[in-house]
């Protein structure tokens, strides 16, 4: 007797990974016009929402732009720093998504293309902002409108990446649903650009960009560990019937509560059925926590426990199970479903669903 046993996993945890952002294609700058467009960005704001990625591995670069000329008449190229700080003014500590105490650390960097300048975020600009009076200390270039122009110049990428099945198994993502960071990209100008006399301070100019990253976690649940299993004649099953039994692991993020579908393919209303060509044989399936109390579940319907808690480990495998196992499933045909029973290879494939609960 053989029961062919497979995985499914609701809500799917494979998704597109996906970027929006108010930075549209096409948008630049415009030339300066008076001080508050010596430093200009495109976009004024910068919304980023991240969607999941396929692979749990987050890996995206996003384009801004930023202008930084005199502020008489944006002819002249103006040298910049970048920095970012907090909502409050102060230093930014860490490049983190979070939602209370679960956190998406991410390895971030601003990159201007046409220079190949680049600053690892979060880059603290210090008390002194020696970008003001040094241009040898600043990072960027600017970008003005006469023949030493440099137009590319106003292009940046910004790269953002986390191994999100490293901070899973590390307990560092633990919980589902909306991760968020909020700051500001501090930009600061030299004081003079690179058409002005020592003395014409035509520049020194700051700006503040201001910044939301943010992604949805789903709420994710993974089942994993089953194999097929081959019944056995086993004399604690009515003294002489077929059983079998395993363990198998369910992860869900934060170690939550879970519920079980279970459905064959030779189903009846109320019954599981082992199936050759022309018999059918009833059986049982129950399930549990390992080391607890299992229970019979019927076919196509949604069960939980009051002690199922997806505190397994998270895998790629759905063969191996992602850490140790926390469940355990059982089958039994009793002793009398068989007595009459032609001789004969007789099998069912059950398909378990988990689902968040």
């Amino acid at each position: 007797m053989n029961l062919s046993l497979k995985q499914l996993t609701l809500p799917v945890m494979m998704l597109m990974s996906l970027l929006s952002t108010e930075a549209a294609g096409g948008c630049r700058p415009p030339p300066g016009c008076g001080d508050e467009k010596a430093l200009t960005t495109c976009p004024d704001r910068l919304n980023l929402t991240l969607t999941w990625p396929e692979n749990f591995h987050l890996e995206t670069t996003v384009d801004l732009q930023i202008r930084s000329c005199d502020k008489k008449e944006c002819n002249w190229d103006t040298r910049f720093a970048v920095g970012t700080e907090d909502g409050m003014g102060g230093n930014l500590a860490e490049m983190t998504l979070s939602n209370g105490d679960s956190k998406i650390p991410l390895k971030a960097s601003l990159v201007q293309t046409a220079k190949n300048a680049s600053i690892d975020l979060p880059y603290n600009l210090g008390v002194a902002y020696t970008c003001q009076v040094n241009n040898n200390t600043c990072t960027f270039h600017g970008s003005g409108l006469t023949s030493t122009e440099c137009s590319d110049c106003v292009n940046f990428k910004l790269h953002l990446e986390a191994n999100l099945q490293d901070l899973i198994k590390n307990d560092k993502l633990i919980r589902s649903g909306k991760h968020e960071i909020n700051f500001n990209f501090y930009i600061q100008q030299n004081y003079t650009s690179s058409g002005s006399g020592d003395s014409d301070f035509d520049s020194g100019q700051f700006k503040r960009l201001v910044t939301t990253i943010s992604m949805n976690v789903p709420d994710l649940v993974q089942i994993s560990g089953l194999k097929d299993m081959q019944l056995s004649q086993e004399a604690s099953v009515d003294e002489g019937g077929y059983g079998g039994t395993q363990n198998f692991c369910v992860f869900r993020l934060g170690g939550q509560s879970f519920s079980i579908e279970a459905t064959g393919t030779n189903d009846t209303v109320d019954s599981f059925q082992l199936a050759n060509n022309t018999t059918q044989i009833p059986y049982t399936m129950q399930i549990g926590r390992k080391g607890g109390v299992l229970s019979e579940i019927l076919p196509n319907t949604i069960t939980t426990g009051t002690d199922w808690m997806g505190d397994c480990g998270f895998t790629f495998s759905n063969t191996k199970a992602g850490s140790d196992t926390n469940m355990a499933l059982r089958v039994q045909v009793a002793k009398d479903e068989v007595e009459n029973t032609p001789p004969g290879r007789f099998k069912d494939t059950i398909t378990l669903t988990v689902r968040p609960h």
